[in-house]
């Protein structure tokens, strides 16, 4: 619900991981999801590939992660973009987002933040 949400907002997700599964395809196909990086295990390298893909300016992103192979991406867009991380996440991840989420990862975390970003743009 909370990628519907975006989108009805005008907001456009991704998924950005080091998974190459099938059910992680499967899943973004369900949610309908324009872009889908699979295999990346730096994310911060891959984030001018997003930003040319998408047409995107850093200060447009919004970005959760929860482990160290997030820190890196968290801390480039933190400078202008919006950043977050679930209660579960690792302390130093925890300690460089905007914005902690009460729920757990795989438990509303994205949701929350989803709707902690609406609210910041008044909708």
């Amino acid at each position: 619900m909370g990628v519907e949400r975006l989108r009805q907002a005008g907001i456009d997700t991704a998924i950005i991981t080091g998974e190459e599964s099938p059910s992680v395809r499967q899943r973004a196909a369900k949610l309908k999801l324009q872009h889908l990086y699979l295999g990346i295990r730096d994310k911060r390298s891959h984030l001018d590939v997003i930003l040319k893909e998408t047409g995107l300016s850093i200060d447009e992103l919004a970005y959760i992660g929860d482990d160290v192979n997030d820190l890196g991406i968290i801390e480039e867009i933190r400078t202008s973009g919006l950043t977050a991380a679930p209660t579960d996440a690792m302390g130093a991840v925890r300690t460089a987002v905007h914005y902690r989420t009460a729920a757990r990862g795989g438990h509303g975390a994205f949701r929350e933040f989803a709707e902690w970003i609406l609210r910041l743009r008044g909708t």
